[in-house]
């Protein structure tokens, strides 16, 4: 009877690892996507200034200058100054709610020396997870 309820221990946090994991690299993929896009957008020459950023309360976009100038941003990082150099996952951002994780991507856009910053909140993700360890918690013995 031990090992059945160790197997199934083991079992479901493996599982909850794996959709931890799988979370993490749906809103990295998606973030990342997003960066590709507009960073292609704006080498192909449209002004940032005249882009449709603004994507929600749990998405961020800004598009910098090398020289720190913000050329456009959604709604959400206005007044929150450049955002460049914080890339990677579990980053916090002075936007929001200010204990909210990010995935934040940064992809230049070299034609007009110019990096493309997008964010995407973790935490909602994250919540699903927790969500599903707490029903496991309950019906694994």
């Amino acid at each position: 009877m031990v090992v059945v309820g160790l197997a199934l221990g083991l079992g479901a946090t493996a599982m909850l690892l794996t959709l931890r994991g799988s979370y993490v690299t749906r809103v990295e993929s998606n973030a990342q996507q997003r960066a590709d896009d507009l960073a292609g957008i704006v080498e192909r020459g449209v002004d940032p200034a005249e882009m449709a950023l603004d994507e929600g309360e749990d998405r961020i976009t800004q598009i910098v200058a090398a020289d720190g100038q913000i050329l456009a941003s959604s709604r959400n990082a206005v007044g929150a100054g450049p955002l460049d150099g914080r890339s990677g996952t579990g980053v916090r951002l002075p936007v929001g709610d200010a204990d909210d994780t990010w995935v934040v991507v940064e992809r230049d856009a070299p034609g007009v020396a110019a990096v493309v910053i997008v964010g995407r909140e973790l935490d909602s993700s994250l919540e699903s997870a927790s969500v599903a360890a707490g029903l496991l918690a309950v019906g694994v013995p």
